[in-house]
């Protein structure tokens, strides 16, 4: 999705699939928060962890903008853009470099799988409850989501 963005021939079809990220990330962040980072925590993984919903507050706080701002021009908006691609790219890499390599190590497969199962579910749940799940990053980006 983010290649799609960035090729974008012009600024309402960048922000229409702005809005499609900004809903994934969204759903994405909540399963994390909610379910995986609390059922994972340890003191093994507690740092990770926290930098993780730091990672996630500064995700949020990009796309809050973009969201509350609007795109004043194409420029601007492809600037802050390519911040909100760079953070969830590292965002990404070190949860599959880190944190996913010792979870594995701590956590039985019967464990996972029902971690698994609970995030499936909640994705489901949000979906079925709201069609714009990013309007709720604007009142999420002030502080990291407990865990």
């Amino acid at each position: 999705m983010f290649k799609a963005l960035q090729r974008a021939p012009d600024l309402a079809r960048k922000v229409e699939l702005f809005n499609a990220i900004a809903d994934a990330l969204a759903l994405h962040a909540t399963i994390e928060e909610k379910v995986f980072y609390p059922a994972v925590k340890l003191s093994d993984t507690a740092d990770q962890l926290h930098e993780a919903v730091e990672e996630h507050l500064e995700a949020k706080q990009i796309m809050a903008e973009l969201m509350q701002t609007g795109p004043v021009n194409e420029e601007a908006f492809d600037e802050r853009v390519m911040q909100l691609i760079e953070a969830v790219e590292h965002h990404v890499q070190e949860e599959e470099e880190e944190l996913f390599p010792k979870v594995q190590k701590l956590f039985g497969r019967d464990e996972l799988d029902a971690i698994g199962t609970e995030m499936e579910r909640l994705f489901v749940d949000l979906l079925d409850e709201d069609e714009e799940p990013r309007e709720h990053i604007p009142e999420e980006a002030s502080a990291p989501a407990p865990i």
